[in-house]
């Protein structure tokens, strides 16, 4: 989309990927009382293929969320910001195009569709690291709670199975000393289930919202048997002075050419009630009133 040549004629070129056909075309205005997640999607799609040249158009493919009954307005947006606002933000997945019968296609997934063997890893692969999460509700111990006993109305407690404790501790607290959260896990009335749902929590469930940006070396090239990073993977992330320990979806990934390191952000935004989509477009639009509704 853009070419820079400087004083030495050496070229900086600038390009989009597919995905930028969908500024290119206007949801109109129409308002769904009840329409189906899938349905306005595919609607979405179809609305923009009609205002385009067919190397433009993306056809509608695999849709992997949940179904169910949604209320949405089109409100003369551009396709891309009504994908971005009132599917992804709303509800979550992720977007990929793929090249098949000579089309382009675009499949709304729940989840990453590939996996990646080669972590980004302490003291392995990883040369710099930062994390941007809520240190308010980070904790190095856990205190789990199950079901309430019907008799005593005391919750259930890892105490039976953890040598006596009622507190799993992370390897993180030689480092950051002991910081307990209770958690409580409704429906475990198994003390081992509940010992393993605690577990859980410190290695990957408190790391949920978490946005990890790091360099790592691509460990590919010294060992075959590791696959490259690309984006669409999910990545474990272990890092013991960061308390990390989970797997995170690839977003993004930048090449370094003089070093081949790579640059990647793992992660995911939370999402948006329609609530505060509709604000943020009222706010952005004009005093247009809309009744909120939640997604």
């Amino acid at each position: 989309v853009e070419i820079q040549k400087d004083y030495f004629t050496q070229k900086t070129v600038y390009c989009e990927g597919a995905l930028a056909f969908c500024n290119d075309s206007v949801q109109r205005l129409h308002e769904y009382d009840e329409i189906s997640l899938h349905r306005f999607f595919i609607t979405v799609m179809q609305n923009h293929n009609v205002q385009v040249a067919e190397e433009r158009r993306l056809y509608p493919g695999r849709i992997t969320l949940p179904n169910k009954t949604v209320y949405r307005k089109l409100n003369y947006d551009s396709t891309f910001d009504v994908l971005h606002r009132q599917c992804l933000n709303a509800e979550g997945g992720y977007l990929f195009l793929r090249r098949e019968g000579g089309r382009n296609h675009i499949d709304w997934l729940a989840e990453m569709p590939y996996t990646c063997n080669q972590p980004v890893e302490f003291d392995l692969n990883r040369l710099a690291l930062s994390a941007r999460l809520d240190g308010s509700s980070i904790c190095t111990c856990v205190l789990p709670l199950g079901e309430a006993d019907e008799e005593t109305g005391d919750a259930l407690t890892v105490t039976s199975v953890n040598n006596g404790s009622d507190v799993i501790e992370s390897e993180a607290v030689s480092v950051y000393g002991r910081i307990t959260k209770a958690v409580t896990f409704s429906g475990v009335s198994n003390p081992v289930t509940l010992k393993q749902d605690g577990e859980e929590y410190l290695q990957s469930t408190q790391f949920a919202d978490a946005l990890i940006e790091c360099s790592a070396s691509e460990l590919h090239w010294k060992n075959g048997n590791y696959e490259q990073f690309r984006v669409g993977q999910m990545v474990r992330c272990h890092s013991v002075p960061h308390l990390l320990d989970r797997e995170f979806p690839l977003t993004r990934l930048s090449i370094r050419l003089d070093t081949a390191a790579k640059h990647i952000t793992l992660g995911s935004a939370k999402l948006q009630s329609l609530t505060r989509i509709y604000k943020e477009e009222i706010q952005e639009g004009g005093n247009e009133e809309i009744e909120p509704v939640n997604g």
